[in-house]
């Protein structure tokens, strides 16, 4: 096979389609399961995505599913699966096969052949009895790969001409990894500006991550603050510990770190910050508030009876910002279209989903309607833009 075939072929087992069948149509991802592509690659394999869905009128009758390692890209493998009606499926599968250098594989459906590039994938085209299944992987653990991609083609054309690779309403599998929702599910009182990030594992458990973020007003007096926030009043006592160190008690019991010049704050994913910075000046002029609060603060502690992660931008004049991050975790479940989230220690949510691709789930709870969007698989996260401010300070 010449080499721009080879970066051809792995160039389709990278990519990826937000293109889904639907439920009762052909759906390649349904010709193998994420366990026999695991055991094929010998190494844990991430569910299959649709690479790409042929139709004639409103009927699917081609299309391509591909998976790749959880580790890595080296690992990998595409399935795609040919139904065209009127198609010569034999003279095909002949032209496929009858090069000198492919190998006749028996025992696979009515017929199979393969082909062992030089360059470390195997390609498998297997004639089914209703249409072409072709078959082409990377493997870097596998012994045989012949062998494994074999057992592939056996199992994918029994469950193709058996009617398994029918589309239904995905379950737990569809949520499996890192998304972004905007606003939070799990909470019906956060203001517009709040992002949740959740991580759903194999079995259901999950981790919540999600912000809020409000302007509003600082105003001290004595050791005493109040925050005034949009629909939200937060007051209590502090005690300025140093320069770089204040300690909030009352409504909010936190200790603060001031964030220095240039540095980011830590243990917050930046994508929590996407939206948040220096507040807006307003007017009129208010009471300055004590002005060793002006700059950047991380503050970690209790809100509401719940641990968070607080974030205060305040400048001189009294405007500020607030960023509050809670975690959460539970168990989730989800079955034809049917969700329940159980976060630990609170009580079960139940509610709907639709899978509309690979990327883009819509949930809806009792909290309302989100949409969940898949975060990119390996996606280093960027630096946070946010940055403690620079310039001379003045401490009382």
């Amino acid at each position: 096979m010449r080499r721009h075939t080879a970066v051809f072929v792995l160039s389709i087992l990278l990519s990826g389609t937000s293109e889904t069948a639907t439920a009762g149509e052909l759906d390649p991802c349904q010709l193998l399961t994420r366990e026999e592509v695991s055991e094929a690659l010998a190494t844990p394999a991430r569910p299959g995505v649709v690479g790409g869905l042929s139709r004639r009128g409103a009927e699917v009758v081609g299309g391509q599913c591909n998976y790749r390692a959880e580790a890595g890209f080296r690992d990998q493998l595409s399935v795609s699966m040919e139904a065209y009606p009127g198609l010569d499926f034999d003279r095909s599968f002949a032209l496929t096969c009858k090069n000198a250098t492919i190998k006749q594989i028996p025992g696979v459906g009515r017929g199979a052949c393969a082909f062992v590039s030089p360059a470390g994938f195997v390609n498998l085209t297997v004639r089914a009895a209703g249409g072409l299944l072709r078959f082409s992987m990377s493997s870097s653990k596998t012994e045989d790969a012949v062998a494994a991609i074999a057992q592939l083609g056996r199992i994918a054309a029994e469950r193709f001409d058996g009617g398994g690779a029918v589309a239904r309403v995905p379950g737990l599998e569809a949520f499996l990894g890192n998304w972004t929702i905007h606003p939070p599910s799990l909470s019906p009182r956060v203001t517009k500006a709040a992002i949740g990030l959740i991580n759903v594992r194999d079995q259901g458990p999950w981790s919540l991550q999600e912000s809020d973020d409000r302007q509003g007003v600082l105003a001290t007096q004595g050791d005493r603050f109040v925050l005034t926030l949009r629909g939200l009043r937060l007051e209590g006592t502090f005690e300025a510990k140093s320069e770089l160190v204040m300690r909030t008690q009352g409504m909010l019991n936190a200790e603060f770190y001031r964030i220095g010049c240039g540095k980011v704050p830590w243990k917050v994913d930046p994508a929590l910050l996407s939206g948040f910075g220096s507040p807006t000046r307003t007017l009129p002029k208010k009471p300055s508030p004590d002005p060793r609060w002006a700059g950047l603060w991380r503050g970690q502690g209790q809100l509401g009876g719940q641990p968070v992660i607080v974030l205060w931008y305040v400048l001189p004049g009294g405007d500020a910002r607030q960023l509050v991050v809670r975690e959460r975790e539970g168990r989730l479940r989800a079955k034809d279209g049917k969700l329940e989230f159980e976060p630990n220690l609170a009580r079960r949510v139940e509610g709907r989903y639709v899978v509309h691709d690979a990327d883009t789930l819509e949930v809806s709870l009792p909290s309302g309607t989100n949409i969940w969007k898949r975060r990119p698989y390996g996606a280093r996260p960027k630096p946070a833009a946010l940055r403690g401010p620079c310039g001379p300070r003045k401490f009382k």
